[in-house]
């Protein structure tokens, strides 16, 4: 076990932060926006990268940022709902917070089988990292195991999120360069995708959860 504390100094000691992403389940998508609201406060010179937004919309997401056209045809020019399909309400906060706070956000999806995704973002990221101060990295947990996307990637560590379930704490360190954070029971999480597979777009799962008693998974 460590604490929260131990877990961010290793956040400002590095230039690439890979934070795994579970995307059906908001709760991931809140701890990463809860890492890069909190450096902000310390130093804001870094970039965010993302595997949401595939590099061919690149400009388009600039121009996003940039104001220069709306969320609506944002949303529309890139197909998000094609490409993605993720709940938008899951992201927005990680958007907008770029948006207002001028920071720039990287696209890091291309199409291609997963081993071609993941050897793609990696190059694609190491190019990043020679302009950039600091990159935070929001990718899907699978992604980031050590023999995957962060993989001879240098000067780097990877938070991850509820790979078990709780335990006498929230924070663990697996080994010198993967943390985890507890912040959910394993099948909660599960119980998101089953609700994004069955097309259920629930504002906020933990709401729905309460809502409609599901205090046993089936």
């Amino acid at each position: 076990n460590i604490t929260g504390g131990d877990l961010v100094l290793k956040v400002f000691e590095k230039k690439i932060v890979f934070v795994g992403d579970f995307h059906s389940y908001s709760q991931y998508q809140e701890t990463f926006y809860r890492i890069i609201n909190r450096s902000i406060l310390c130093d804001s010179d870094f970039c965010v990268a993302l595997e949401m937004f595939y590099v061919e919309d690149q400009d388009t997401l600039s121009e996003y940022l940039s104001g220069k056209i709306s969320e609506e045809k944002f949303l529309k020019k890139i197909n998000y709902e094609k490409k993605w399909a993720f709940p938008w309400s899951n992201y927005r906060k990680i958007i907008d917070f770029c948006k207002i706070n001028k920071i720039k956000i990287y696209a890091l999806n291309c199409q291609g089988d997963l081993l071609e995704r993941d050897d793609f973002a990696r190059k694609h990221i190491d190019k990043i990292h020679k302009k950039e101060k600091k990159i935070f990295v929001l990718y899907g947990e699978m992604h980031l195991h050590k023999s995957k996307i962060p993989k001879g990637i240098d000067n780097s560590l990877t938070i991850h999120q509820n790979l078990f379930d709780i335990q006498k704490g929230r924070f663990f360190s697996l080994d010198a360069s993967n943390y985890c954070i507890l912040t959910t029971p394993l099948w909660i999480k599960f119980c998101t995708e089953v609700l994004w597979l069955d097309r259920d777009f629930s504002e906020d799962f933990s709401r729905f959860f309460i809502k409609k008693n599901l205090y046993k998974f089936n």
